[in-house]
């Protein structure tokens, strides 16, 4: 303990330099983080690289509501200070379950109807995430990323739910940022093997 509390003590006294080497490279420092309210450290961080959404839903008693959803992401887009926040959006099954709500069961739950492939199936849920998503966007620099994408119909199925939320909240008159960025997270072989294509979607 008293060593890690040394080591702690000594990083902290370069929290707030930049990033440079001896020999004058500049680097930019991420963190990833899944809460509303992370470490202070944040403050110091050049960028989120990835900000995992589930932690709403798997510590909640009951599924959250758009309006909790987009709070939070508001909140850490403002505790960011205008510095880029990827986004994943819901990635559950597998090894994160909801106490709210029954998965189904499968021989290998990590492959199965899980993260993206779940969302796509349960169109309310997804929207609501998304909708919440890019009414924060308004409020700083938001990136969204989809996990376990398997092929490329995935990303074109769900930038389609992405192009019904954002016609949605045009009609409602509800401020957004019409120009962000979509990635996906490479898990699966089978995109892999096609990440040129994936890459130009």
């Amino acid at each position: 303990l008293a060593d890690f509390i040394k080591d702690e003590v000594e990083a902290n006294k370069y929290l707030d330099k930049p990033a440079v080497t001896a020999d004058g490279e500049t680097y930019h420092i991420g963190l990833n983080i899944g809460a509303a309210e992370p470490d202070e450290s944040i403050k110091f961080a050049d960028f989120v690289g990835l900000f995992r959404t589930e932690f709403l839903y798997i510590e909640s008693d009951l599924m959250p509501k758009e309006e909790e959803k987009f709070t939070a992401y508001q909140r850490v887009l403002a505790n960011m200070m205008g510095k880029p926040v990827t986004l994943r959006t819901l990635d559950i099954g597998g090894d994160k379950s909801l106490k709210y709500m029954t998965l189904p069961q499968e021989d290998n739950p990590f492959l199965g109807n899980r993260a993206l492939r779940l969302c796509l199936s349960l169109s309310d849920l997804f929207k609501s995430g998304l909708r919440a998503a890019l009414r924060a966007s308004a409020f700083g620099e938001l990136l969204i990323m989809f996990p376990m994408v398997g092929t490329i119909d995935d990303i074109r199925n769900a930038k389609a739910v992405v192009d019904d939320v954002k016609s949605e909240l045009r009609s409602e008159s509800i401020p957004f940022n019409e120009v962000f960025k979509i990635g996906i997270m490479i898990e699966i072989p089978s995109i892999a093997l096609v990440a040129d294509i994936a890459a130009s979607e």
